[in-house]
C-alpha cells in the first residue's frame, strides 16, 4: 500500500465530512477511481477499515485512525468500512505530469 500522495499531484476536491451513518453506501462497496486519480481517506475520528484489491484473489487491508491516512491508487479496486464512531474526509487529488 501506498503511504503518500504523489509530489506533483495537486488537490482537486474534497467530500464532506462522513461519520459511519453518512458515509454513501457506494464507498463502502468495491470501487475505484478513474485513471490519474489519486485520494487520501483522513479519519478525524474513530477508525475505519481500508481495504484494497490487489488481484482478484488477494486484498490488503490496513486500519486507518487520525494521523494514519488510507492512500488510494488510481484504478485500484478499494473499499472502507467505518467503525460506530468514524468521521472522515476523502481529499481528491489529480496527476500533473506531462510526457
Amino acid at each position: 500500500m501506498y503511504t503518500t500522495i504523489p509530489e506533483l499531484a495537486v488537490e482537486q476536491s474534497r467530500t464532506p465530512v462522513f461519520t459511519a451513518q453518512t458515509l454513501p453506501a457506494a464507498l463502502q462497496a468495491w470501487h475505484k477511481t478513474e485513471a490519474q486519480i489519486w485520494a487520501r481517506i483522513v479519519l478525524l475520528n474513530g477508525t475505519a477499515l481500508y481495504e484494497t484489491q490487489t488481484s482478484t484473489a488477494t486484498t490488503d487491508s490496513m486500519q486507518l485512525a487520525p494521523g494514519v491516512d488510507g492512500i488510494i491508487v488510481p484504478r485500484q479496486y478499494h473499499r472502507v468500512q467505518p467503525a460506530a464512531d468514524a468521521q472522515l474526509q476523502v481529499i481528491f487529488y489529480r496527476e500533473t505530469y506531462t510526457v
